[in-house]
């Protein structure tokens, strides 16, 4: 049976110190100095910032004697008092909350002579867990054990406010349900009695007593004893929670400070994530510590988790299911701007089109603790928001905003997936702290990585100075066109590291062609791409593909229809450089990306090369395998470059000028010597033939020709050759068996033509000179394909 004990008459004293209660009077003053106490020190407590713990400490010290000086006196209903202040008075030694509470119970059992007694705490409206246990052998221990409510007599903390006492005298003849009897069945109980124990939030637990062996009727003083204890124990439990707060409250700043260190002196991100979420798993015991950042279109994703083994990782999760980050980036993190809130902070509106995407964060303020939840089935969440957290295991968490400056950047979550949880105030602080703490490391990890990157951008453009200016001493320093290109095409390569530089000289008719070229093993040269009539030459220079075209040829290609128009394009208009990423990009003409195609090219840079004010060709710089984004640093070598390639090239040009026109001296006079010394040879020789072999011999060696041949004229002009010096890759006109007959009827019809007048004939292409087709017919026998006459004496 369940028995409830009758209210009992108070009265006062007319001198106001004494307060009846139950037969037994306290001191009034004594305890409106203990509640005031109380008052004050919770006061202090939520405005500490646990820095200075001295008074507060103090402060309960004083508590601690007003209760030990508290009277209890007999109302003569036979109770011994002395009992009571003996128990009273070994419980008050103890300020630790376990040891205080273990002298309770072990005192009771051997006050009351029962076979056990508990004291329990709610850690939720309908369960909780035996803190203190005092039993005799035998029986099934209860300490630690999590119970439901109703193992003591009511289903709820409610309940027992409301009903003061439960008292069962045997629990197989009470109204129990079949839940009940198996409850106090497992732990043999017979008979209890269960008080409320009361703190200002409410119920905090129950003081039960049981008889497990037989039966109990529990007598007024039984009932009376257990009622003086448990206020007993009320005042002390608050002292020992305001203690045990501080105490916590203390270690827990002095784990801050750790935590502080170890996140501030972190060199990287990772790092930083890593102890923030360790740190805080440890000090909270929960399950999970996450921190979920945002992007700045406010998609997001988890970048650091800490998490029991037996639980799924986020971090995983979210890799197999990017669904999740999309989830909580419409369904969660709406809910949590939505609700919540730290204690002691200013509270949001509730807006229904505050989530993140919409405000770009900018309903979140600094602090602010987005959600505290204490069990996510009865906070009221959406049905999305409730999969996804089920999807995470969580069953209550707090979820703090990390910022950067006004801008929300990230936040930092801690699960508890057992079970609900009662977060404390002092568990909500700490994450605030923590992720202030974040925070401030990530931006100054920022800021640290801005100043590396500025030194290293500085490192960088003191290397791309050195290199370039390298580049260009070495292009001063060439004294040859083929120099000049391969020293520009080649070093300019190795610095952009790209696949491809050329030169590109563009002629006053405004044809151009590639004229020198570097180019990456794997692609083929552009050289040889437009390789005529074996024009241009090729070779292999430094171990590098550099093929540089004879400067110079007689020969050019047609002529560019754009840079005709436009005499030279945007380049003779001030436009310094030409950047292109990505040629399918840039709104190029079908016709130009064919081209470009052809070249192999993705991306590429020019830059024009000017000579005395006039656009003389280009430099460009190729990215073939991929598109590429080109740097400021990357074109400013290419400008860099260009200039002293000007001067260079006129240089180089002029010295070249030098070097011909000294070489065509040089030829001259040695022709002339030559054509001395055989005039000096027929005076004094009386074999001609002989003369005319060696001389021929001499000038063909000087001329560097296949052929050199003399051919005699007949007075009706016709003629023969008489004398020839030839390479030995060619066919004989003149031998002891060989007579070669020009069939050339032009002569003898104009009386030997131009050649009467003692005129010289240079022919540099047969194919180009305008014969008529029977002379190439002619000439094609000999295998000429160029030729020079000359007439040194007019015949008769």
């Amino acid at each position: 049976m369940v028995m409830h004990t009758p209210s009992q008459p108070h009265s006062n004293s007319s001198n106001g110190y004494k307060d009846t209660d139950n037969g037994h009077t306290v001191d009034v003053r004594a305890k409106q100095q203990i509640s005031s106490a109380l008052e004050e020190l919770r006061t202090e407590l939520d405005q500490a910032d646990w820095v200075e713990t001295g008074p507060l400490r103090e402060r309960i010290r004083k508590l601690k004697e007003l209760l030990s000086v508290l009277p209890y006196q007999d109302g003569g209903d036979g109770l011994e008092v002395e009992q009571v202040q003996e128990i009273a008075s070994k419980i008050r030694q103890f300020s630790d909350l376990d040891t205080l509470l273990a002298t309770a119970v072990l005192e009771l059992q051997s006050a009351l002579q029962v076979d056990r007694v508990v004291v329990y705490e709610f850690t939720n409206p309908t369960l909780g867990i035996v803190v203190a246990e005092a039993m005799r052998d035998g029986f099934t221990p209860m300490l630690k054990e999590k119970l439901p409510a109703v193992t003591f007599g009511l289903g709820s903390a409610k309940l027992y406010q409301q009903e003061k006492l439960v008292a069962i005298a045997d629990t197989y003849s009470a109204s129990l349900s079949p839940y009940q009897k198996q409850l106090v069945d497992r732990f043999q109980v017979r008979a209890c009695v269960s008080l409320p124990i009361l703190t200002k939030d409410g119920v905090w637990g129950l003081l039960v007593v049981q008889q497990c062996t037989a039966p109990r009727q529990w007598q007024n003083a039984d009932i009376q004893l257990l009622k003086l204890i448990e206020q007993e124990l009320e005042a002390q439990l608050q002292v020992a929670v305001i203690q045990t707060t501080l105490q916590q409250e203390v270690e827990k700043d002095q784990i801050l400070t750790g935590v502080a260190n170890k996140i501030l002196q972190s060199k990287d991100l990772d790092t930083i994530f890593r102890v923030a979420t360790q740190e805080v798993r440890q000090s909270l015991k929960c399950d999970r510590v996450a921190i979920y950042r945002f992007q700045p279109d406010w998609s997001g994703e988890f970048v650091a988790e800490s998490a029991g083994s037996e639980w799924v990782s986020l971090l995983e999760e979210q890799r197999n299911n990017p669904a999740i980050v999309n989830n909580v980036n419409y369904c969660s993190v709406r809910n949590l701007a939505d609700e919540g809130g730290l204690v002691g902070t200013t509270g949001r509106s509730h807006s229904a089109d505050s989530y993140i995407q919409h405000t770009q964060g900018k309903n979140f303020h600094r602090g602010q603790v987005y959600r505290v939840t204490n069990d996510i089935y009865s906070a009221g969440f959406s049905d999305c928001y409730i999969k996804i957290l089920e999807t995470y295991q969580a069953k209550a968490y707090i979820i703090v905003a990390i910022f950067q400056g006004e801008k929300l950047w990230g936040l930092l979550a801690a699960y508890q997936n057992s079970q609900p949880r009662q977060w404390k105030d002092s568990e909500v602080r700490l994450m605030v702290q923590v992720a202030s703490l974040s925070s401030i490391a990530i931006q100054q990890l920022q800021y640290q990585q801005q100043l590396y990157k500025r030194s290293e951008e500085s490192a960088k453009l003191i290397e791309r100075e050195r290199t370039v200016f390298g580049i260009i001493e070495k292009i001063g320093q060439a004294m040859d066109l083929r120099t000049l290109f391969r020293i520009t095409t080649q070093e300019l390569r190795r610095f952009l590291k790209c696949d491809r530089v050329v030169i590109y000289q563009i002629y006053p008719d405004w044809s151009g062609e590639v004229i020198a070229e570097s180019v990456a093993a794997g692609w083929p040269s552009l050289l040889e791409m437009q390789e005529q009539d074996s024009i241009l030459k090729t070779g292999l220079i430094s171990s590098e593909r550099c093929n540089i075209k004879e400067y110079g040829s007689p020969v050019k290609p047609d002529a560019d229809t754009y840079l005709k128009e436009t005499q030279g394009g945007v380049y003779t208009k001030g436009t310094r450089f030409r950047k292109v990423n990505d040629i399918y990009a840039a709104g190029f003409s079908p016709c130009y990306l064919e081209i470009l195609e052809k070249f192999q090219a993705k991306a590429y840079i020019n830059v024009p090369i000017f000579r005395a004010g006039n656009l003389w060709g280009l430099l460009v710089a190729y990215q073939n395998s991929d598109v590429r984004k080109w740097t400021e640093e990357e074109i400013g070598a290419l400008l860099q470059i260009g200039e002293p390639l000007s001067i260079a090239l006129q240089q180089a040009e002029y010295i070249e000028q030098l070097r011909l026109k000294n070489l065509e001296m040089t030829q001259v006079a040695e022709v002339e010597n030559a054509i001395a010394r055989m005039a000096e040879r027929m005076r004094h020789s009386q074999h001609a033939e002989t003369i005319y072999r060696t001389t021929l011999a001499e000038l063909r060696q000087l001329f560097k020709c296949d052929r050199l041949a003399i051919y005699r004229f007949n007075s009706d002009w016709s003629g023969e050759f008489i004398a020839e010096s030839v390479g030995s890759d060619w066919v004989p006109l003149v031998g002891p068996d060989i007579k070669t007959v020009w069939e050339d009827e032009h002569l003898q019809q104009t009386q030997g033509g131009r050649y009467r007048n003692n005129e010289t004939f240079v022919v540099n292409d047969i194919y180009t000179v305008g014969h008529a087709q029977c002379h190439i017919d002619i000439l094609e026998q000999f295998q000429v394909k160029a030729y020079t006459i000359a007439i040194r004496e007019r015949l008769r």
